[in-house]
C-alpha cells in the first residue's frame, strides 16, 4: 500500500488527473478542491457531480473537465474500482472505506472519517499551504461524511478547528452548501418510496424496503425520518439494479455492518457492493425487487443471531 509521502512526491513531479466516483458527493468533491488548490490538480467531472458538489463548485470556481479522463489518475472516495472503467498510465487511489482492496496504488485509511482528512494531511506532509477555496471543500467533506458532526471524534474536531482558524472559513459558510430544499423530482422519489414501502419489525428492528426511479439515497433517508431503523431502496434501469442502504446509529452500535453486508453479497452474486456501516451501496446486472430480498434476508439473519448471543450472554 502506497505511503502519504508516496503520493505527495508523485503529485508534486507528474500532471494529475482527479477522478471521483459516479454523482461524486461533498466529500469527494471537496477532497478534488483541496488538491486541485495544493497541487494544481486537474478535476474530472466526467462522472458527475452531485447537487451540493455543484454548490461547492459554483463557490470556489475551480475549473472541470467534461472530458474522459486520461494520463495519470488519482482516484478519490470509491468503494469499489470497478465502478471507474478508465485505462490510465499510472494510478493511485485514496479511500478511507473499509472495502477497498489494500493493493500496492492505494493509500486506505478505514479510521478516517471522511476522504477529506486523509487529503488534509496529505497537504499538511506535502509541505504545501491549504487556501480559502480548499479549506472549504475538506470542511464540506468531513462535514458530509460525519452527519454534520454527529459521528466525528476528537480527531476530527481538532482538524476541523485547525482548518477553520488558518483559512478563517466558518460553519456557516459549510452548512450553506447542504440544500435543505431538494429539487421537486427529488422531493417525489421521496414520496413515491413513502408509498411503496415494505416494512417489517426483525429482532426489535424496523427493516424498510421500497423502489423507486431514481434518488435511492435521499429516499433512504426519507424512510428513516419515517421511522425505520433500516432503509433499503431500489431502482431499476433496464436489466440494471442500483441500490441504497442506510441504518440508524442504534444499528450500527449493535455491529451490523450495512457496507460489509453489501460487499459479501456482491462478491458472491457478481455485483458492485460496499461503503460505511451506516450507509452503503450495491449496483449490478439482476432485478432490483430480488436483490432487495436477498439484502433484507441478509439482515435477518444477521440480526437474528446477534439477538441470540445476547441473550445466552446474559442468560435471558
Amino acid at each position: 500500500m502506497l505511503t502519504l509521502e508516496e503520493i505527495a512526491c508523485a503529485l508534486s513531479t507528474e500532471p494529475w488527473t482527479v477522478v471521483m466516483h459516479n454523482n461524486a458527493d461533498l466529500d469527494a468533491f471537496g477532497s478534488a478542491v483541496a488538491l486541485y488548490t495544493s497541487f494544481g490538480l486537474r478535476i474530472s467531472a466526467f462522472f458527475g457531480l452531485s447537487r451540493a458538489a455543484k454548490h461547492l463548485q459554483r463557490a470556489c470556481g475551480v475549473p472541470l473537465s467534461e472530458e474522459k479522463p486520461t494520463g495519470n489518475i488519482l482516484i478519490l472516495d470509491t468503494a469499489q474500482m470497478t465502478e471507474i472503467p478508465l485505462q490510465p498510465q499510472k494510478l493511485m487511489v485514496i479511500d478511507h472505506h473499509p472495502t477497498t482492496k489494500p493493493e500496492r496504488n492505494t493509500y486506505v485509511d478505514a479510521e478516517s472519517t471522511s476522504c477529506a482528512e486523509i487529503v488534509y494531511k496529505l497537504i499538511k506532509i506535502s509541505g504545501r499551504s491549504l487556501d480559502r477555496r480548499g479549506a472549504l471543500g475538506i470542511l464540506a467533506g468531513i462535514l458530509s461524511d460525519t452527519s454534520q458532526f454527529r459521528r466525528a471524534g476528537s480527531e476530527t474536531l481538532r482538524t476541523v478547528a485547525e482548518i477553520m482558524e488558518h483559512s478563517g472559513v466558518n460553519i456557516d459558510e459549510v452548512l450553506s452548501l447542504f440544500d435543505p430544499t431538494p429539487p421537486k423530482a427529488e422531493r417525489i422519489a421521496r414520496l413515491k418510496a413513502a408509498q411503496r414501502l415494505g416494512f417489517e419489525d426483525i429482532c426489535g428492528f424496523i427493516v424498510a424496503t421500497s423502489v423507486v426511479g431514481a434518488y435511492e439515497s435521499s429516499s433512504c433517508l426519507a424512510l428513516l425520518q419515517l421511522g425505520a431503523d433500516i432503509a433499503l431502496v431500489a431502482s431499476q434501469r433496464n436489466n440494471k439494479f442500483q441500490m441504497s442502504t442506510r441504518a440508524t446509529p442504534d444499528v450500527e452500535a449493535l455491529g451490523l455492518n450495512m457496507g460489509q453486508i453489501l460487499q459479501n453479497i456482491g462478491r458472491e452474486i457478481g455485483w458492485d457492493g460496499g461503503g460505511h456501516p451506516s450507509a452503503a451501496g450495491m449496483r449490478g446486472v439482476g432485478d432490483a425487487e430480488a436483490a432487495l430480498h436477498i439484502c433484507k434476508e441478509q439482515i435477518k439473519e444477521i440480526l437474528g443471531n446477534k439477538a441470540q448471543h445476547k441473550c445466552k450472554k446474559c442468560g435471558g
